[in-house]
């Protein structure tokens, strides 16, 4: 459920093409457009930076402030110039008082999973090569320390 790998689905209908259907006559084009298509995601989605921070976002499904950031605040942060300064990754997971569901994260992000258990969503972590420069919970978090911390470390000097 991780943002994460955004592309296994795609790999996954690679894998699932016939090699009967891609020469059948009608088909081709077809096949060729979805082919080009997973190669352009691909190379779009392969530009995360380590010399970018990575935000991550961790919601719960049934935990009303999360809704709350995510009918709000998360329209106006997805439409700034400050999510392409970054990298940003959602874990979503079922239960608030569950945040350290297994599923839901990533292998690779295990280390903050660790961190997030016993805690209340939402919750952000502001990582830059696997160090945790900050982390805080809370719409006042996201208000007070995440955003302007983004704000300021992502502007040119």
């Amino acid at each position: 459920r991780s943002t994460q790998h955004p592309l296994s689905p795609c790999h996954k209908m690679i894998y699932d093409i016939k090699i009967s259907q891609i020469f059948r006559g009608r088909n081709i084009m077809k096949t060729i457009r979805l082919i080009t298509t997973i190669i352009l995601v691909s190379w779009a989605t392969m530009g995360v930076s380590a010399d970018k921070l990575t935000l991550i976002y961790l919601t719960a499904d049934n935990w009303p402030t999360c809704k709350v950031w995510d009918r709000w605040s998360y329209p106006k942060f997805k439409s700034s110039d400050l999510i392409k300064k970054i990298n940003y990754t959602v874990v979503k997971v079922d239960f608030f008082d569950d945040l350290s569901q297994k599923d839901a994260w990533s292998k690779d992000l295990y280390w903050i999973r660790d961190k997030a258990a016993g805690q209340y969503p939402p919750r952000w972590y502001v990582i830059k090569n696997k160090e945790l420069l900050l982390e805080s919970e809370g719409l006042n978090g996201w208000d007070n320390e995440i955003l302007p911390y983004l704000k300021k470390s992502t502007t040119s000097k």
